[in-house]
């Protein structure tokens, strides 16, 4: 008889198994001690993204500041080169004018040298 000859039922799984309250409870209590660490985790990280954000707008002020300075620090410079400019002017105005008056002195002088020569040139042939 194949009655006689009893075969065994195939294993349950643990997966096919049910579940029992208690199990429930603490599947449930694990999952939200994980959500709530997560939540914490996130909590952290934006306090640290809002602690970089502070240093970078630290860092953007300072930064800022440091261009003022510098923006300053240029326009003093422009005001001395123009400074530097009108007196460097004006000396080359002083130059320039010095400059035709000398000129101007050779060529008399040597128009006076040229009529010294001519008349002792006239008087040495008078003599003769």
């Amino acid at each position: 008889q194949s009655d006689s000859k009893k075969t065994l039922p195939e294993p349950k799984r643990s997966r096919d198994l049910p579940a029992t309250l208690g199990a429930l409870d603490r599947v449930r209590s694990e999952l939200k001690s994980d959500i709530t660490s997560v939540k914490l985790e996130v909590k952290s990280v934006k306090l640290e993204v809002a602690s970089v954000r502070a240093d970078v707008k630290a860092l953007e002020h300072k930064m800022d500041s440091k261009f003022e300075e510098i923006k300053a620090t240029n326009s003093r410079m422009l005001a001395l080169l123009e400074e530097q400019r009108a007196e460097n002017r004006a000396a080359l105005d002083g130059y320039a004018a010095v400059y035709e008056s000398q000129q101007r002195l050779e060529g008399r002088t040597d128009a006076l040298e040229k009529n010294q020569f001519d008349l002792a040139k006239f008087i040495k042939t008078r003599e003769l």
